[in-house]
């Protein structure tokens, strides 16, 4: 029997390094979801003056902006993921997201008039949506979206669309560590946050379905031996204090589950535990004390390379 050839299509886009694995006969499609990556990453990219998310935010307060279909239903995805996760995801923090970027800049914390004034924006922040013209409307100057927290999964999500439709029998998906098994089945890490990038605490036996992985040891910046995460609270409008270090979340919808990923360490592992439940995904949660929770259908699919301290069922 022949052994399938397979190839590796990598390129950079939202901010991390993208790979498809597919088999060789299907290079084209490869070429397909990459050029609907690019294509997504322009169309939302908030550092990209001349994005559509940038003409969104430039004309809070001012007036609607007509937008691609893929802009539109990120925007929906995410207004829906706000509502469900009771704010602990919010999309509309871009005007606190750019005070702190500012503060790892200058070494300085931002001042309590900064952050109230930030917070003043955003308790009126209101998105109008208008699906038979495809028209958003920031309703308050000063308002901004940041897409960066959704648009991956989203990517990924279009992405297996792609492979059904060219049906494609297997590929893999390594979007910046979110990975989508499709088609058959591959043991994938699970990474470990007290150890560098890559080095996994276990790994877990997927089949068409994701793995996505969120937490505080992935961006952040210290100040007079205080860590700041890149994780921003809503409500707090701070970086997130929390009580999980990781957490790896299990299921279909990428999309969904990078918000709720975000909403999980913003939340902490108790109420996180509850929103997992709401989802109804799998999870793996690594507090900062090496506790982990692991929700019952995983037990038997997790294979963990060495103990943290206690395991406990979700």
């Amino acid at each position: 029997m022949t052994r399938t050839k397979v190839l590796s299509k990598t390129f950079f886009a939202m901010g991390t390094a993208n790979t498809i694995t597919i088999p060789e006969e299907f290079a084209y499609v490869a070429e397909d979801i990459r050029s609907f990556t690019m294509n997504l990453h322009d169309l939302v990219n908030v550092f990209d003056s001349r994005s559509e998310l940038s003409e969104i935010n430039r004309m809070a307060g001012r007036q609607e902006v007509k937008v691609d279909t893929n802009t539109f239903r990120l925007l929906v995805h995410a207004e829906r993921a706000r509502i469900k996760t009771d704010g602990a995801f919010h999309a509309g923090l871009l005007p606190v997201i750019q005070i702190w970027r500012k503060a790892k800049e200058t070494r300085k914390l931002p001042s309590h008039s900064e952050l109230r004034k930030a917070s003043h924006i955003i308790k009126k922040s209101e998105v109008i949506l208008n699906p038979e013209s495809h028209t958003v409307f920031l309703k308050n100057e000063g308002q901004g979206i940041d897409l960066g927290g959704i648009a991956k999964g989203y990517a990924i999500d279009r992405a297996v669309e792609i492979l059904k439709q060219k049906n494609v029998p297997k590929a893999l998906l390594n979007f910046g560590g979110t990975v989508f098994v499709y088609g058959g089945e591959c043991r994938i890490g699970i990474q470990n946050p007290f150890a560098g990038t890559g080095c996994p605490m276990g790994s877990l036996l997927i089949q068409d379905q994701a793995v996505v992985t969120s937490g505080i040891y992935e961006r952040y910046f210290e100040l007079d031996g205080i860590r700041y995460q890149h994780i921003i609270n809503p409500r707090t409008l701070k970086p997130a204090e929390t009580d999980l270090a990781g957490v790896s979340l299990i299921g279909k919808l990428v999309n969904e589950l990078d918000a709720l990923a975000t909403a999980v360490i913003v939340s902490g592992a108790e109420k996180g535990l509850k929103l997992i439940q709401e989802y109804n995904v799998e999870a793996v949660l690594i507090q900062k004390g090496g506790k982990t929770y692991v929700t019952d259908g995983l037990r038997s699919r997790l294979k963990p390379y060495h103990p943290l301290t206690k395991e406990v069922t979700a």
